[in-house]
């Protein structure tokens, strides 16, 4: 604009003038038109990197150069990182396999593991059980006669209680079970054991109320020890 840097160095008492972009290039060629707007772009060309907006005032032949190495520089990379996925697939590929194998062998030894157990553990087990069971029933007939005793039990049992079940464990332990209408049975059947003779450590283990219908009841579990061989 005409007359604007008089204005200017009225206004501020400073010296003024339009500078020259070109001052200080060793190649720098003249160009026609006003040398301010080739200061504009060159400050744009000058701009930090990655501003949005830039000139590159690089030679034609010079800048093909810079794109081909670029294109270049970019082609390596990636290739390296396809190579790199490849590896790190393959290793992956081969580490999941080789789990896998893992697996399955592990896999085949419990199978061959539980067939031995289905051929052997049960008929073990079971060997074992009736092992047991002929311990116990030979410590327990060893000496008792059962006949008697089992008959003098029931005539004595008070009439308000019975038994359901009577079983015979190791080292001669009986165990009864019953039912009884009322905690008075329970107790005389207790001192009816223990005026028999035939039971020793006589002794309640629970007793507790219960339902038969409308009628209220007391369930019970008495545990006794028979007395070893040739004793009363």
């Amino acid at each position: 604009v005409e007359g604007f840097l008089e204005v200017l160095e009225e206004r501020t008492s400073l010296s003024w003038g339009l500078g020259n972009p070109w001052v200080g290039y060793r190649k720098a060629r003249p160009l026609e038109g006003q040398p301010h707007l080739f200061g504009v772009a060159t400050g744009l060309a000058l701009g930090p990197e990655g501003s949005r907006c830039s000139i590159n005032l690089l030679p034609r032949d010079r800048l093909e150069a810079v794109f081909q190495r670029r294109a270049k520089q970019q082609a390596a990379l990636a290739l390296t990182a396809s190579l790199l996925l490849s590896l790190a697939t393959f290793g992956w590929v081969r580490w999941s396999h080789q789990r896998s194998l893992e697996e399955l062998k592990a896999l085949q030894e419990q199978r061959e593991q539980w067939k031995t157990y289905q051929l052997t553990g049960p008929m073990a087990a079971l060997e074992q059980e009736v092992k047991r069971m002929k311990e116990i029933y030979a410590e327990a007939w060893d000496g008792a006669d059962w006949l008697p005793l089992l008959r003098d039990l029931s005539a004595r049992l008070p009439n308000q209680l019975w038994l359901d079940q009577i079983s015979l464990h190791r080292r001669r332990q009986v165990i009864l079970k019953g039912t009884a209408l009322n905690h008075t049975a329970l107790a005389d059947a207790l001192e009816m054991l223990r005026g028999m003779g035939r039971f020793t450590q006589i002794r309640l283990d629970n007793a507790h109320e219960g339902k038969v219908g409308e009628q209220t009841v007391v369930e019970f579990q008495i545990t006794a020890q028979l007395p070893g061989p040739g004793r009363t």
